[in-house]
């Protein structure tokens, strides 16, 4: 059975009072989760009491309320720990891989979750569950710690209220059934005499009587001249006191007495004494700084929001009603050139259409709303922020305005945008060393129709020549002209830029006759020959082809090496295509040794490369793969006679949602 000093008993006994006092910070609770969620973009939250047998959730968010067995769960392992438990990627944990519970579904993937603590008592976990593998940023964890801490505070505060109350009751109680004790002072003897409740305030045994200095002496020091110049009153004038002393027992407790004094006459009117009541206040003193304490903390714990976050309230028609310092110092403006305005005076115009419409929608229905914008500032400069905006209810639930609740991410914003812009120099950069390497060969395939030209048109200076030889020439001049175009205007294609993201429909068969006879020229003085094999060439297939020429470049590039590393005795690139089922199949195989099986799994990993240093930078498959994706389309590895080549997968119509 567990002891009263059991750390168990005294956990569940916090536990039964909070569940008491829940009405009084679940809206709280409802609100941290909800920003908790929003910001940090998981799917659930909760907050889960540990008790002797269970997990018991007391608030949750995307779940419905569950009791699972504690031992072996995640948010059990967080309480045990004693501290943050983060798994960005559950399977790869061995402690929970092989045994990932899941809440509903799909699977728990990613987790978080940190013990909270009230009076030094581990009670429960604060946990977020996505059912996607996360990376949880230093950022995103040091908010979630604000969270809890926010959380544990109103926990302890409800703890301190509660404890107030009970202790409040029970000081009523004994005032109204409890007498409070006398005393009395000979004005001659200086001897005091006591009640049977004085001597338990002092904490003493019974004695006979009390000298008046002894008794004065427990009295705190700084309080015992007020009390004698007191007595000195009552003897002197006759005047009577009612007051509060710090005081302390014979056992060293600090305690609080009321303590009031009255003069006692003889039967002749002569002064023989003082008389009056002692009663220990100290609950109630205690009682009443505990509330300036809890008061105090409340009123801590909201600067920290407001220190936290950037906070703004409107009404039903979206004018400004408060914002506070953290708004001011973000956006520039002053709070009286911000309130009885929309948000409009600081929202940016480069914000997804329709952001804002999705959000009114939401709130008309009672519902928060979470995401993120951007804003400008009074000096013209951009910020972002992940704002949650909730709607502010009356008592019979009727929405009288919302309340926003945002972060501002500027700092990530830029570093993602630079990351962008280093990824698509990088990706530029890999595009046009492709192509570099293609275009080395198409020299001399631009130079023999040049000499072409250049023989005929000396020969049309010819003054005899016949018209029909005239003829001849010209068009001969004319088919050297349009090869070079070609070759030419497939260079030109296929260096440009890949930051187009359109798709357009274009037949198969007009894909490749756009670069085939570039193809065709680079390879012609390397002396391999280009095997086209399209089938279902009538076909069309959407697609960005500047980017689909940019993953045959690459294919092509590879096998010409492979073809010229080992000098097989045949010297061929084939591309082969084969439509099944919507989906198009393309396979680049060549009369070189193929992929070794030892490297098959690494090939398409980035910065990967078998070439020697300064002949290759890995990132051409990585590339290949890349832009693959962006097709909703797969690479695979296929056996085509005993050998290993790369092909691919995608489909004919391209959709946000189909994948290959």
């Amino acid at each position: 059975m567990l002891q009263k000093n059991d750390f168990t008993y005294k956990r569940l006994n916090i536990i039964d009072k909070l569940k008491k006092s829940k009405n009084n910070y679940e809206q709280f609770l409802e609100k941290n989760l909800k920003l908790l969620q929003g910001i940090c973009n998981l799917e659930f939250c909760s907050i889960n009491f540990i008790t002797s047998e269970n997990l018991e959730s007391c608030m949750t968010l995307g779940m419905e309320n569950f009791s699972i067995p504690k031992v072996g769960s995640l948010c059990y392992e967080a309480f045990n720990k004693k501290s943050i438990l983060i798994l960005n990627d559950i399977s790869k944990d061995f402690k929970f891989k092989h045994n990932i519970f899941h809440v509903q579904e799909p699977f728990v993937n990613s987790y978080i979750g940190i013990p909270l603590r009230v009076d030094n008592l581990y009670i429960g976990t604060l946990c977020t569950y996505s059912a996607n593998v996360s990376n949880f940023t230093p950022e995103i964890i040091e908010f979630f710690k604000t969270i809890a801490y926010n959380i544990e505070q109103i926990f302890t505060l409800n703890i301190r209220n509660i404890e107030n109350i009970e202790l409040n009751e029970k000081h009523l109680l004994i005032q109204e059934f409890s007498k409070a004790g006398t005393w009395e002072l000979d004005v001659k003897s200086h001897q005091t005499k006591w009640s049977d409740e004085v001597y338990k305030i002092h904490a003493i045994e019974h004695r006979d009587s009390f000298d008046k200095n002894e008794a004065i002496n427990f009295y705190s020091e700084h309080e015992r001249e007020k009390l004698i110049n007191y007595l000195d009153d009552v003897i002197n004038d006759g005047t009577e006191y009612d007051d509060i002393f710090e005081f302390n027992d014979a056992k060293g407790n600090k305690k609080w007495v009321r303590t009031s004094g009255k003069p006692k006459y003889s039967l002749k009117g002569e002064l023989t004494g003082i008389y009056g009541i002692f009663q220990d206040i100290t609950n109630e003193i205690r009682l009443s700084e505990s509330k300036m304490t809890a008061q105090k903390s409340f009123s801590r714990l909201q600067h920290t929001l407001e220190d936290f976050f950037i906070i703004s309230k409107t009404d039903l028609e979206g004018t400004i009603t408060f914002v506070n310092d953290n708004f001011c110092k973000i956006s520039g403006y002053t709070p009286n050139e911000l309130i009885g305005y929309k948000h409009d005076k600081v929202i940016s115009t480069d914000n997804e259409e329709g952001l804002f419409s999705e959000m009114l929608e939401k709130l008309n229905t009672g519902q928060p709303w979470q995401g993120s914008f951007s804003n400008i500032a009074k000096n013209g400069e951009h910020y972002w922020v992940t704002s949650i905006v909730i709607p502010e209810k009356d008592k019979e639930g009727k929405v009288i305005g919302y309340t926003g609740m945002a972060y501002d991410i500027s700092e990530r914003m830029r570093y993602q945008q630079e990351v962008q812009i280093e990824k698509e120099k990088a990706t530029f950069n890999s595009q046009l060393a492709a192509i570099g390497e293609l275009s080395a060969g198409i020299a001399h395939e631009i130079s023999n129709p040049l000499m072409v030209i250049y023989g005929h048109v000396s020969l049309l200076k010819d003054p005899n020549l016949t018209h029909a030889m005239q003829i001849k020439y010209l068009e001969r001049i004319k088919n050297s002209v349009e090869r070079i175009n070609k070759i030419s205007s497939g260079l030109l294609k296929v260096s440009r830029s890949s930051k187009d993201e359109d798709f357009n429909s274009i037949k198969v068969g007009e894909l490749f006759n756009n670069f085939s006879e570039f193809y065709a020229a680079s390879l012609e003085n390397k002396d391999i020959k280009l095997i086209m094999d399209i089938n279902d060439s009538q076909n069309s297939i959407d697609c960005n082809e500047i980017k689909m020429s940019q993953i045959f470049i690459n294919l092509i590039n590879n096998a010409r090496d492979s073809i010229e590393e080992t000098n097989p005795s045949e010297r061929w690139i084939k591309i082969h295509s084969h439509v099944e089922d919507e989906k198009i199949t393309f396979s680049i195989s060549d009369s070189g040794p193929g992929i070794p099986e030892h490297l098959v799994d690494k090939v398409m990993n980035s910065f990967f490369t078998t070439k020697e240093v300064g002949k290759g930078n890995g990132l051409g498959l990585a590339l290949v793969k890349r832009f693959i994706i962006e097709h909703r389309g797969v690479v695979s590895i296929e056996d085509i006679d005993g050998k290993n080549f790369i092909s691919f997968t995608i489909p004919l119509k391209y959709t946000i949602d189909n994948v290959a």
